[in-house]
C-alpha cells in the first residue's frame, strides 16, 4: 500500500512515485495466498495510472515487472493458477521441466498465479471478478450493469472512492474509474448491448415534491466492441428550496470516443425542469425531461428562457430568473442576476450555482435557481431546458434527449430523484476460463513457452539501429538495408563448420559473423557479450 490509502497496490520495481500507483481490485483483498504472477493482455495501465512504464503483460513473480525482462522462473511449493482464454476451456498440463507450461500466449487473456492453494470461496471470488471483467458465459443469461450516482449529490458527480464503495460486490466491482465525476467503463466483449438511461428530476420548492419536473427514460440497442471506453454521467437531482423555485435536474449521458460529436453519443436522457411556487397546481409536459432532442422553453410567464437546440444550452429571462440547462455541446446561459447555467457534457457537466441560498442545479448540466423566489433552473440534456421566469407559478423547461440506438423505447417525465444508467447484454461470449489448477510440490508453474517470433537488432557505434522480425524455426534472409548487409538465418547452423554465409548462431561470448563464400575481406564480425531475449508477443 505505497500510497497509504488502505488498498493494496500494483507495485514491484515500479512505480517509484507513490502518487501514480493503481489499486488492486477488491476481489484480490483478504486472500490466503499472495498474487505472484499476473498477466493481463488488456490492462496496460496496471503499473502506473498515467500510463508510464506500461506493458500489456505484467509479471509479479518478483523478478521484474515486464515478462520480457524475466530470465529465470520462480519455484513455488504450492500454487493456484487461474487462466482466462479466448479459445475455450484450458487445462494446463505438466511440462517436461516439471512445471505447468502455457505454450501459446496468443489465446490467453489473463493468467493469475497465487502462492497458496486458494479455498473454494476464494476461487469463487476471483472467478466472479474475471467473469464480470471479461464478459464470460456464466450460464445465467443476461448480465445487467447498473450505474448510479454512487451517493453523490449536488453540482458535481461522485469520486472514485464513492464509486468503489457503491459498486463493491457488484458486477461493476473494480470495473469503473472516475474522472471529475464522469464514470468510465471498458466494454468487456464485442456484443449487442441494451442501454437504458433515466434523467434526474428537478428539486422542489416550498410546495412539495408533487410539482417537480421528472427525468426522461431513453432506451436503445447498440453494437459495442471489446476494449471501447465508455463515459457515463448519471444525472443528479437539483436542489430543493424552502422558498419558491428550485434547481434543474441533470441529464444522464452515455458516450463513446471521441466524446465530442453527435456520432459519439449512444444516448442521453434529459433532466427535469424545476417549479416555482407550486406551478398553480399543474405540471406541464414541457417541465419534464423531453424525448425529442430540443430542450423545452420555460413554462408560463411573459419572458421565459428559450430551450436549447442542436446540443446547445438553454436560454434565460433577462433578470432574477433561473439559469438555462446545459446541453451536450453548449453551456446553459447564466441569468443576470440569477442562477447560473449548467455546464455541457464536453465541459464536464457540472450543475449551476444559485444566486441565493445554494439552490444548485444537479450534476449533468442542471441549472441553478435564483433562490430567493425568482426563476427556477432548467434541466440538463442533449439540449438544455430554458430557465424559468421571475413570475409566480412559472417553471423552467426540461432537457432534451438523444437516442442513436435501434429498437428505441423512450418516455418523458417518468423518473423522480437521481438518474440511472443500465447496460445489459447476453453472456454468450465464446471465451471461458479454466478450472483452477491446484499444484503439488515440484509440479508448479516453472516457465512459459512463448511463440517463436523473434527480433534481431543491429546497432552501430553511432547509435543507429535497425531491427528485423523473424521466426526462429524458419530459414530466413534478413535485409538490413540501413547497413548494406543481409543476415542469413538457419536453425540447424553448426558453428564448428566453415562459415559459408548461410547460417548464423547468436549466443553469448561468441562472434556473430556475416559474410559470403568464406571471403575474409567481405565479412562483418560483431562481438556479442550478452544475449537478451525479448518479445512476448500478444495478438488477437
Amino acid at each position: 500500500d505505497s500510497d497509504s490509502d488502505g488498498v493494496l497496490d500494483f507495485k514491484d520495481g515500479y512505480p517509484d512515485n507513490a502518487g501514480k500507483v493503481k489499486d488492486l481490485p477488491t476481489a484480490f483483498s483478504g486472500l490466503s495466498g499472495n498474487l505472484k504472477l499476473w498477466l493481463d493482455s488488456r490492462e496496460w495501465s496496471a503499473i502506473e495510472t498515467d500510463g508510464t512504464n506500461a506493458s500489456n503483460w505484467i509479471d509479479f513473480s518478483g523478478k521484474a515487472n515486464h515478462i520480457d525482462q524475466s530470465t529465470t522462473s520462480e519455484t513455488l511449493n504450492a500454487a493456484t493458477m487461474i487462466v482466462v482464454t479466448k479459445a475455450g476451456a484450458l487445462t494446463p498440463t505438466d511440462s517436461s521441466a516439471g512445471g505447468i507450461q502455457l505454450s501459446d500466449s496468443s489465446v490467453y487473456d489473463e493468467v493469475l498465479v497465487f502462492d497458496r492453494v486458494l479455498t473454494g470461496t476464494e476461487k469463487t471470488q476471483i472467478n466472479d471478478y474475471l467473469t464480470n471483467k471479461w464478459g464470460l458465459n456464466t450460464g445465467s443469461g443476461s448480465v445487467i450493469l447498473t450505474f448510479t450516482n454512487a451517493g453523490a449529490t449536488g453540482r458535481y458527480g461522485p469520486t472514485q472512492a464513492d464509486v468503489d464503495t457503491a459498486y463493491s460486490g457488484t458486477s461493476l466491482d473494480s470495473q469503473v474509474t472516475v474522472s471529475n465525476g464522469i464514470q468510465e467503463w471498458t466494454v468487456p466483449v464485442s456484443e449487442t448491448y441494451t442501454i437504458e438511461a433515466w434523467g434526474a428530476s428537478s428539486g422542489y420548492d416550498l410546495t412539495g415534491s408533487s410539482y417537480q419536473g421528472k427525468g426522461a427514460r431513453i432506451k436503445g440497442v447498440f453494437s459495442l466492441s471489446a476494449g471501447e471506453n465508455i463515459k457515463i454521467i448519471v444525472g443528479q437531482q437539483g436542489a430543493n428550496n424552502s422558498r419558491p423555485s428550485s434547481g434543474g435536474g441533470g441529464g444522464s449521458y452515455v458516450v463513446q470516443t471521441p466524446y465530442n460529436s453527435n456520432d459519439s453519443i449512444l444516448l442521453i436522457a434529459g433532466g427535469g425542469g424545476a417549479p416555482e411556487n407550486g406551478n398553480n397546481g399543474v405540471v406541464p409536459t414541457g417541465q419534464h425531461g423531453q424525448i425529442g432532442t430540443n430542450g423545452a422553453p420555460g413554462q408560463y410567464g411573459s419572458t421565459q428562457g428559450s430551450g436549447g437546440t442542436n446540443g446547445s444550452g438553454g436560454g434565460v429571462n433577462p433578470g432574477n430568473s433561473g439559469g438555462g440547462g446545459g446541453g451536450f455541446f453548449g453551456d446553459g446561459t447564466d441569468a443576470n442576476p440569477g442562477g447560473s447555467g449548467g455546464k455541457s457534457f464536453i465541459n464536464g457537466g457540472a450543475g449551476g450555482t444559485a444566486y441565493y441560498y445554494g439552490v444548485y442545479g444537479g450534476f449533468g448540466g442542471g441549472a441553478a435557481a435564483y433562490g430567493n423566489g425568482g426563476g427556477a433552473g432548467g434541466g440538463g440534456g442533449y439540449s438544455g431546458g430554458g430557465g424559468g421566469d421571475n413570475y409566480g407559478n412559472a417553471r423552467s423547461g426540461g432537457g432534451g434527449s438523444y437516442n442513436a440506438g435501434t429498437n428505441q423505447d423512450n418516455s418523458s417525465g417518468v423518473n423522480a430523484g437521481h438518474g440511472l444508467v443500465k447496460i445489459s447484454y447476453d453472456a454468450t461470449s465464446p471465451g471461458t476460463y479454466s478450472n483452477t489448477v491446484d499444484t503439488i510440490p515440484n509440479k508448479v508453474l516453472s516457465n512459459f513457452t512463448v511463440s517463436s517470433n523473434r527480433t534481431l537488432s543491429l546497432t552501430d557505434a553511432d547509435g543507429n539501429s535497425q531491427r528485423k522480425d523473424y521466426v526462429s524455426s524458419n530459414q530466413e534472409t534478413l535485409g538490413f538495408s540501413d547497413f548494406g548487409i543481409q543476415v542469413d538465418l538457419a536453425s540447424d547452423y553448426d558453428p564448428s563448420n566453415s562459415l559459408d554465409g548461410t547460417g548464423v548462431e547468436i549466443a553469448a561470448n561468441r562472434d556473430l559473423q556475416v559474410g559470403a563464400d568464406n571471403d575474409i575481406n567481405h565479412q562483418l564480425q560483431l562481438g556479442i557479450s550478452s544475449v537478451t531475449a525479448n518479445g512476448l508477443r500478444i495478438s488477437g
